[in-house]
């Protein structure tokens, strides 16, 4: 399997329509692949899917102001859903390399930038990521580089931002932010487990 990241991303900025509320690229290698992409009440959406390799799933729904989303996968049987609503500059990038690898991201937000960028290499890992925030940026960067590993990760508010890293197998973190200017690093190095709930006083 190889590395499709950079290449993607650059085929992406190339995507150009004559309607720009509504442009759409999929690309497919391999077998019984599957792509679902709802633009029917998208604003400014694009959208682009790579998918290489066998039993590949990407499902891709927006319906707010400003949408972008890429989903590349490379490998055998991955899962990838993201929905992403509301009145603010959303953008989901995903990665994924190997076999099972599965994300649900949410996106929704009210005249703010939410922010994501996924990056699974190995099998069977699994993001759950849900970001809401009111007038404000949310940022989210998680990389699982193992197998077995799951993140649960929700931002409720503005200005938050996580960036996890999980190396190995079998890490799982499970972490929560409501509020307003919280930020949370971290590293796990196979095995670890963390559940953190920030809250200040705007949440």
């Amino acid at each position: 399997m190889r590395n499709i990241w950079v290449p993607a991303i650059m085929m992406l900025a190339t995507i150009s329509t004559a309607h720009a509320q509504s442009a759409t690229a999929v690309h497919m290698s391999g077998e019984s692949q599957v792509v679902n992409i709802d633009q029917s009440m998208a604003s400014s959406a694009a959208v682009f899917v790579e998918q290489i390799g066998q039993l590949n799933r990407a499902n891709v729904k927006q319906s707010g102001v400003a949408d972008d989303a890429i989903i590349l996968s490379d490998g055998q049987s991955q899962n990838h859903s993201v929905t992403q609503s509301g009145q603010s500059a959303n953008m989901t990038s995903i990665s994924s390399v190997g076999l099972s690898n599965r994300s649900t991201i949410l996106q929704h937000g009210v005249a703010g930038v939410n922010d994501l960028f996924l990056l699974q290499a190995g099998n069977n890992n699994i993001a759950d990521l849900q970001q809401n925030v009111i007038g404000g940026l949310n940022s989210i960067k998680l990389m699982q580089n193992g197998n077995d590993n799951v993140a649960s990760l929700a931002q409720n508010g503005s200005d938050n931002s996580i960036d996890l890293t999980q190396n190995g197998d079998a890490n799982g973190a499970a972490v929560t932010q409501t509020g307003t200017g919280l930020g949370f690093v971290l590293t796990q190095n196979g095995g670890a487990q963390i559940i953190v709930t920030q809250t200040s006083p705007g949440g």
